[in-house]
């Protein structure tokens, strides 16, 4: 979990790295449990502390966006041609 101190706003999103995650903590935090949800608690927290009296009855919501990046698919470069042995030619 990586959060970079930063000045914030009310505009202002923070992000949280999380890194590569399995679908099983995904699947728990998406019920709101779990240890990934500790993390966010733990952030939120963070930024709370940052904000100090600016966040005074307000409320925080987080956001979390998962996402898995897609490889590249390899193009064939066209049509092939049959192999022709040299000696046919």
């Amino acid at each position: 979990m990586a959060i970079e101190p930063q000045n914030f706003t009310s505009t202002v999103p923070i992000v949280i790295d999380m890194g590569k995650l399995r679908r099983k903590k995904v699947k728990e935090l998406k019920k709101g449990e779990g240890a990934l949800m500790l993390e966010v608690g733990d952030a939120l927290n963070e930024v709370r502390d940052q904000l100090g009296e600016e966040v005074r009855g307000k409320q925080l919501v987080p956001v979390v966006l998962i996402y898995r990046k897609k490889s590249k698919k390899k193009r064939d470069g066209g049509l092939r041609l049959p192999l022709v042995p040299p000696f046919m030619r």
